[in-house]
């Protein structure tokens, strides 16, 4: 008898899992505009994590990222580019305080020291 009891309740538990994550409200979508349901839950647009658009849920590719590139989503396309204060060339120039490249790249500071983005 207890064994059928356990395999009744271990039957109703599994059978109604659905019922602890209620999903429906993702079936009409999601209430914010530009958000998308990727993995049961809504995403935005322009979270390169989740691909850049309305459509796609697989990431932009990060096998295609060197030096200190990121993604970035722009018109919903992925796009290459640099965190804040790097940039040049792979984002290898830390715009800040690069002598070689002060404020912007190219930008040289001559024997001057680069302090925040300005040759002093």
């Amino acid at each position: 008898m207890r064994t059928f009891i356990l395999l009744f309740l271990v039957t109703v538990v599994v059978s109604n899992c659905s019922l602890a994550v209620d999903t429906s409200d993702l079936d009409r979508g999601c209430p914010l505009p530009n958000q998308k349901v990727c993995g049961g839950a809504c995403v935005n647009f322009d979270d390169p994590d989740f691909g850049c658009g309305s459509t796609s849920c697989a990431p932009c590719d990060p096998g295609r990222l060197q030096g200190f590139e990121t993604w970035l989503c722009l018109e919903q396309q992925c796009r290459i580019g640099c965190p804040a204060n790097f940039g040049c060339t792979r984002c290898m120039a830390a715009l800040a305080t690069d002598e070689d490249n002060c404020g912007s790249c190219g930008n040289k500071c001559e024997g001057r020291r680069c302090v925040n983005g300005a040759c002093l």
